[in-house]
């Protein structure tokens, strides 16, 4: 087997730092048990010496995110956009993302890698940005025939969004992970506080309809759907703790639902690949959906482009698919021509990815079920809110 150089990027400054902090702690783990070179790099300080990975990556994810005044302290210091001249980006074969959250999975460093024409894993600028934005995923997703639940647009109240939506609702950052900023609102008095929560974390506050029901996942690796996770959290709701605390979320791999139910699932998951308007969207990731107590249907609920690595993750349970249960072990191949014709570098096969032709925009039309669509009507979908230490890469 081939032995290449890999470099790591995790950490962050945002408040999915602690959980990037595990995902890239057992990526280079497991890459330097396979025999590769591999540097960790956090854009927080930089290139991490391997005498200090253990004092500067070790620790739990805990049971809550780190603080927002500590995050602005690490962000104040950040390395920023200079993290693509950095040498241990530079000289490495790949970049195996395990960045969490903002200026990690929207879509904002992978434009930066690519200007400066450097191969790394997961998806593209545009795919990263898509996934990233459950507002602008809601509405691409309608285009595609997925239910989700209704939602409202951005420049509504406390009292027109009960109005629209009735109780019980979620309220959430249109922009984060983890559940970071989400609350269930179940009554009126809470409403105001959550969006204020979430508004914390991120401008555009979404806030949808409330499905109660079972916490089912499917992850998606070279664009064929895995068999679907379920998620049995302690609490009502699968939030940060039982997502990082051993022991306080069981996962029923394969889910006992139906095979129908499991074959509309992956027709689900590929349909929006076969949309012309959901050509950029990841080839790699996980879906999360939610299936109806009372009635028994299945919507969407989210998804994730960067899967966590850490422990038993959802993604980390699925079964492997048969091409992946061929090739455990990385091995080398050229690189797929890039974009703008650079040359190629070596990476490992069915893990590296790089756009191989320019990414086409998202195209727009109208919704065409009531129970699919936005309450009100909502802007033109735009980019994240401005933030981080690589807001001016944001892609327009």
């Amino acid at each position: 087997m081939t032995h290449i150089s890999v470099a790591v990027v995790l950490g962050g400054t945002n408040e999915e730092r602690n959980v990037s902090l595990a995902s890239g702690r057992a990526v280079v783990e497991a890459l330097r048990s396979l025999g590769h070179a591999v540097v960790a790099v956090d854009p927080a300080h930089g290139a991490v010496p391997r005498e200090e990975e253990a004092r500067m990556l070790g620790g739990a994810v805990g049971t809550d995110p780190p603080d927002l005044a500590e995050l602005a302290r690490l962000d104040s210091s950040a390395v920023g956009a200079a993290l693509a001249e950095l040498p241990a980006i530079r000289n490495a074969d790949v970049i195996f993302l395990a960045l969490h959250g903002e200026d990690g999975e929207d879509g904002k460093f992978q434009a930066l890698l690519d200007l400066s024409d450097l191969t790394y894993t997961g998806s593209g600028c545009l795919g990263s940005a898509i996934a990233f934005d459950k507002r602008v995923s809601k509405e691409l997703l309608v285009q595609a025939d997925v239910p989700t639940p209704p939602w409202t647009s951005r420049a509504l109240g406390a009292r027109e969004v009960q109005d629209a939506l009735g109780l019980p609702l979620v309220v959430k950052p249109s922009n984060g992970g983890s559940t970071v900023g989400l609350t269930v609102v179940q009554q009126p008095e809470e409403l105001e506080p959550a969006m204020e929560l979430a508004a914390r974390y991120d401008a555009d506050v979404l806030c949808e309809r409330f499905v109660p029901g079972r916490e089912l996942t499917v992850a998606v690796l070279g664009g064929e759907p895995l068999p679907p996770v379920e998620i049995i959290p302690s609490h009502d709701i699968y939030d940060y703790e039982c997502k990082y605390t051993p022991g306080m979320s069981r996962y029923e791999v394969p889910a006992d639902i139906s095979a129908a139910e499991s074959a509309r699932l992956a027709r689900r998951t590929s349909r929006p690949r076969r949309a012309p308007v959901w050509q950029s969207w990841p080839a790699k990731h996980t879906w999360r959906f939610v299936r109806s107590r009372t009635a028994g249907s299945i919507s969407f609920g989210g998804t994730t482009d960067l899967c966590g690595a850490w422990r038993r993750t959802a993604c980390r349970v699925s079964p492997p698919p048969a091409w992946c249960r061929r090739r455990r072990k990385l091995r080398a191949s050229p690189s797929p021509s890039c974009a703008n014709g650079s040359r190629s570098r070596p990476w490992p096969r069915g893990v590296a990815t790089r756009r191989q032709r320019p990414e086409p925009g998202p195209s727009r039309g109208g919704h065409s079920e009531a129970w699919r669509t936005p309450i009100a009507p909502t802007a033109t979908p735009s980019p994240p809110a401005a933030g981080g230490s690589l807001t001016s890469l944001r892609p327009g």
